[in-house]
């Protein structure tokens, strides 16, 4: 499952995470969210929740169509904006913009309540920090959101950089934003090792490993099960906490079975 070359035994310089679907699970904080969202919606306006559902998922492919692959696109103020502008059940008397924003906040409070807090997490931050190792963040969506989630899992305090699509121009896997963060963490433009951890194959490693050759470490729960990785990926890990013998190996030029990490981590 790995890749091998000299590089792989040394310890890196800088490791780069995604947040999303990385650090934690997207699926149930969503789901949360949007369901108390639209529940709101719905008492406001009148709506049937089926028809908000409908009228969400309408809003949130426009916004998307149109504003195409930026931070921007994500934005579930927009969505809201344009769910009450498309709204048959709308009235004159309604303040679009009041509740716009409402709903908003409401989604994203109710999402982090639900992004679970692991203590694990953070010591797997501060062993990497320990080690000498410089930690950054290239994610997708807006800095504020991005950083509150940051806050939320506990982490924040211990990264040292911070791209996000706003700030780059574009989503993921627009090489800038891994300029950028080598830019951030690397003013001289010394060569740096580094490694790139991330759920999405194109997004997270493809374009890490081509921008910076970094070492890719793809973030599947399916890991331990799959077949040959494409080029670009050199790790199939089930979570984050499997970087630790990983971190470990880089200590003592070990190489890591993955397949004894995979059994180690149910």
């Amino acid at each position: 499952m790995n890749h091998t070359d000299d590089k792989m035994a040394r310890k890196p310089d800088v490791i780069l995470f995604d947040i999303d679907d990385t650090f934690y699970t997207t699926k149930g904080p969503h789901h949360c969210a949007i369901d108390v969202s639209l529940k709101r919606f719905s008492s406001l306006t009148q709506t049937p929740a089926s028809r908000c559902r409908e009228l969400y998922l309408q809003a949130r492919d426009s916004v998307k169509l149109f504003l195409g692959n930026t931070a921007s696109s994500h934005s579930r103020l927009l969505y809201f904006q344009r769910m009450l502008e498309n709204s048959e059940y709308k009235s004159a008397n309604l303040d679009k913009s009041a509740i716009s924003l409402e709903l908003e906040e409401l989604y994203w409070t109710s999402y982090l309540q639900e992004i679970p807090r692991d203590p694990c997490l953070e010591d797997l931050m501060i062993t990497i920090k320990t080690l000498g190792i410089r930690i950054g963040i290239v994610t997708d969506l807006t800095a504020q959101i991005q950083m509150r989630k940051l806050l939320r899992l506990g982490i924040s305090s211990q990264i040292d950089i911070v791209v996000t699509s706003e700030e780059s121009g574009l989503d993921k896997p627009n090489f800038n934003c891994f300029a950028l963060a080598n830019e951030k963490i690397n003013p001289t433009n010394r060569k740096l090792d580094y490694w790139m951890v991330g759920d999405h194959l194109q997004k997270d490693l493809l374009g890490a490993k081509i921008e910076l050759e970094a070492r890719t470490f793809w973030i599947n729960p399916l890991a331990s099960t799959l077949g040959p990785l494409p080029h670009y990926v050199d790790h199939s890990i089930v979570s984050v906490h499997e970087l630790q013998p990983f971190l470990k190996a880089c200590q003592s030029d070990l190489n890591v079975d993955e397949r004894s990490i995979h059994q180690s981590f149910p």
